[in-house]
């Protein structure tokens, strides 16, 4: 069954993107075929993180999402990037603020957007499709939380967070998403890991399947010459692989992918990432 995955954040500046990269690779060395969807209205730009320029992505979502056949046509085979262990694309957009729901508001259409990521999912044949989904409380970001099978909510461990990320998971229970998780990043060196996930999961009942350290170095990720096939111990990625984890046992992924990072993770020392 593949699983469309939406990566949001109530704002910006939680590092939602720099995840969603590097979740898509770390998923595609598994030999899975992984397709990103640069939802990210405001700054879309997925494609800087595989050092990629901008006149090299030409084909855009908003042009064909009327068309599902060309949807395969419009995304970008990028796996070559990674040593071409799966299969890794890029969907770009380009969106202005109140496009998609006016779109479908006109024609009436509520389940083209859905439509269009089978589409997707089908012409390119993937395990995953994750949406790098617009910040905040747009229609456009609840649109896309409801079309998606799994949620991964962004946060990073400050008051200012704590707040919206409740109204958020409020919403997408009310959306009916099935699965609701949450993601700590950027967490500083003195916090207590531990304490932090147990605190948030009692507070938001939800599980915090990932817990990504602070650091200086991922701002270069967005420079595409800081990735998690060049840096694999890096702790921020180590954090990552054990996100990716998790999101083989929430699917129904063969065991054998699952238990083959499990192992990985143990012997990269990771046992108390691994929340079982």
């Amino acid at each position: 069954m593949s699983k469309i995955v939406s990566i949001h954040s109530f704002r910006p500046g939680t590092g939602k993107s720099t995840l969603t990269a590097n979740l898509a690779v770390q998923l595609t060395l598994q030999r899975l075929r992984v397709g990103i969807l640069d939802a990210d209205i405001e700054s879309p730009g997925i494609y800087q993180f595989f050092g990629l320029q901008k006149n090299e992505i030409h084909r855009i979502f908003a042009e064909h999402i009327d068309n599902h056949q060309q949807f395969a046509e419009m995304a970008h085979n990028i796996t070559d990037l990674i040593g071409n262990r799966g299969r890794l694309y890029i969907i770009p957009t380009k969106f202005l603020p109140g496009e998609i729901a006016q779109w479908i508001y006109e024609d009436d259409e509520i389940k083209c957007l859905s439509d269009g990521f089978q589409s997707i999912i089908r012409n390119l044949q993937l395990d995953f499709l994750l949406i790098d989904s617009p910040a905040g409380f747009t229609e456009e970001s609840l649109l896309f939380l409801a079309n998606s099978e799994t949620l991964l909510l962004v946060l990073c461990a400050e008051n200012e967070d704590f707040q919206g990320t409740a109204v958020t998971v409020d919403l997408a229970r009310k959306l009916e998403v099935p699965q609701i998780n949450l993601v700590v990043n950027q967490i500083p060196e003195n916090v207590d890991f531990l304490h932090l996930k147990q605190q948030l999961e009692t507070t938001y009942q939800a599980p915090v399947i990932g817990m990504i350290p602070f650091s200086e170095d991922i701002g270069l990720m967005a420079q595409g010459k800081f990735f998690s096939w060049h840096y694999p111990e890096h702790s921020a990625i180590l954090g990552i692989k054990a996100i990716a984890l998790e999101i083989l046992r929430l699917s129904s992924q063969p065991k054998q992918m699952t238990e083959e990072l499990l192992q990985q993770l143990r012997k990269e020392g990771l046992e108390w990432k691994i929340w079982e």
